[in-house]
């Protein structure tokens, strides 16, 4: 934890450098004037003008960390399924050759099932994470931010990933922000929004976002309101998700002429789909449609 600090703090500083620069090299005048209270303290936004002089940034897979860390402590310390050692070796052989011990893994409680103790080491770690921003003071009295959001990197960071320890094989996406893993949400919406609840939703004071696709055949306007009322009920942030059906979407990577003006939401923003990245369809065709 004293690491992660540290390179969070190291990461703050880079900001308040740029800031620095900022201040004289890129004022930004016309940006400065629509921010509170530049104009009134005579100052752009890297000059002290800024009431709120706020940045951050975000670390990615943050649900990934907690289900992992749940899987090494029930397999290593609390069931013995295993040994340290055994898991390392697993890891480093993608599973091959440990196919009984990647079963269990798989097979254990994850964030994103309503279970009370995988729940709470996930909210332990997403509070720890949001506190390394909070308690960081930026150059003119203001605060980092925890800013938890996936975007478009889910593919990118899972090309640099080995296995992991819940089971996961080497290359297999990411967690978008704080939405449980698509694998993960095994006993349906209402669990996973009830698992996404407990998460310290007021320390996120960047945002949060969360990804949920629905099957198109069981989103009705009725369903998806009433998901989204108990996501509000229970004070998450920013909602997300698609409805359109897999077919459609797997079509459209066949034919993409026939498909031009597809829009998806991808993450924190929406675009045509037959102009991303395969890697982003894949990851979008890939995730989890909710039918219940």
């Amino acid at each position: 934890m004293a690491e992660a600090r540290r390179l969070t703090h190291i990461y703050l500083r880079e900001q308040d450098i740029g800031s620095e620069v900022a201040e004289k090299a890129r004022p930004s005048y016309l940006l400065s004037s629509m921010i509170d209270d530049c104009l009134a303290r005579g100052r752009n936004m890297h000059a002290g003008g800024a009431i709120y002089h706020d940045y951050g940034g975000g670390h990615l897979g943050m649900p990934d960390v907690a289900d992992g860390l749940y899987a090494i402590n029930q397999a290593v310390f609390e069931e013995k399924f295993c040994t340290a050692e055994e898991l390392i070796a697993a890891l480093k052989a993608d599973y091959k050759g440990y196919e009984a011990l990647q079963a269990y893994l798989r097979a254990l409680p994850k964030y994103g099932t309503n279970h009370e103790e995988v729940d709470a080491l996930a909210a332990r770690i997403m509070e720890d994470f949001s506190n390394m921003y909070l308690e960081y003071e930026t150059r003119w009295g203001g605060r980092g931010k925890p800013i938890i959001l996936t975007f478009v990197y889910s593919p990118q960071a899972a090309a640099k990933l080995g296995a992991r320890p819940d089971g996961r094989n080497a290359g297999m996406g990411i967690a978008h922000g704080v939405t449980p893993q698509s694998g993960s949400m095994t006993d349906g919406i209402t669990s996973a929004i009830h698992s996404c609840g407990k998460m310290p939703h007021r320390k996120f004071a960047g945002g949060a976002s969360t990804m949920w696709d629905f099957d198109s055949a069981w989103a009705t306007e009725e369903i998806i309101a009433a998901v989204i009322k108990t996501f509000i009920d229970k004070d998450c942030q920013i909602f997300q998700g698609n409805t359109t059906p897999l077919s459609e979407l797997l079509d459209a990577r066949v034919h993409p002429e026939e498909h031009k003006n597809l829009i998806v939401r991808v993450g924190g923003y929406s675009a045509r789909f037959v102009t991303l990245s395969p890697e982003l369809q894949e990851e979008i065709i890939t995730r989890i449609r909710h039918a219940g």
